[in-house]
């Protein structure tokens, strides 16, 4: 990159020679004052030119070259240039930046298109309504830090997907593994209701299903010992009736932990 910078230097300077009769203005940065100062070979490249360069780079390299010093951090923070990397770098490495410690690596496309809305709602806080800093932390952390707790293992049940997520000290540990399992809240409330049909319970809508779901419905510590129990609880539904489970209750949120049982 420092050679890319140098020749593209040697050429600004070599044209700012031939056209020095030339009243035209070339936009360059602030040199009165070291904290903008790139340093003699780039000051007098124009501002423009230098947020094409970096552009070229690459996000990751342009984090980079904002530890430098002031002058750089101070062109590297320039909008244009995130703004073509939000709308031109849509794989590695920008993503690879930008969601290293956002969500789960996973190929789903629930996965891709929570990554898509992230980056859509970034660009609309940073760019559009002028927000100077964004902060995204993975939700997985935060649920630890509602318990009290900076290390644990989090069970994030989502809509369509679950992730086991270990964390170490608010760190998401990746490499020990993160696991992420095709069965969600969406896949509990259609076995609920699988199992609903097959004992000739009658329910009008999937959100009576999901209601009795969320009210009734536990994990079993000993699966075949629950088996054996009378687990029979009934809850009302306004506008539904009265609904009693039984077996129901803990069959359907086994399937995380015996998917074979739903047939996955």
């Amino acid at each position: 990159m420092a050679t890319l910078l140098r020749k593209v230097w040697e050429s600004v300077s070599n044209r700012s020679c031939s056209t020095s009769d030339s009243p035209t203005h070339r936009p360059t940065l602030p040199t009165a004052s070291s904290a903008t100062s790139l340093g003699p070979l780039f000051d007098e490249i124009p501002v423009d030119i230098l947020v094409r360069i970096v552009s070229l780079v690459g996000p990751k390299d342009a984090v980079k070259l904002s530890c430098v010093s002031r002058g750089w951090r101070f062109l590297v923070s320039d909008n244009r240039l995130w703004i073509y990397f939000l709308q031109n770098h849509h794989h590695d490495p920008w993503d690879s930046v930008f969601f290293s410690e956002l969500n789960l690596r996973s190929d789903t496309e629930s996965a891709k298109a929570s990554r898509r809305q992230l980056k859509d709602a970034i660009h609309t806080v940073l760019f559009d309504m002028n927000v100077p800093a964004v902060c995204a932390v993975n939700q997985a952390t935060l649920a630890l830090y509602a318990a009290k707790r900076t290390s644990g293992i989090v069970v994030n049940i989502g809509f369509q997907v679950t992730s086991v997520v270990p964390i170490l000290h608010g760190k998401v540990m990746r490499k020990v593994g993160v696991e992420v399992i095709g069965l969600g809240a969406l896949k509990l409330t259609g076995f609920l209701r699988e199992l609903m049909q097959q004992n000739n319970v009658n329910f009008e809508s999937l959100y009576t299903v999901r209601t009795l779901k969320e009210n009734l419905c536990y994990v079993a510590a000993d699966y075949k010992t629950e088996l054996s129990k009378d687990t029979q609880a009934s809850l009302e539904v306004p506008a539904e009736g009265r609904f009693t489970l039984s077996k129901e209750r803990f069959q359907t949120g086994e399937i995380l932990f015996q998917p074979r049982i739903a047939g996955v």
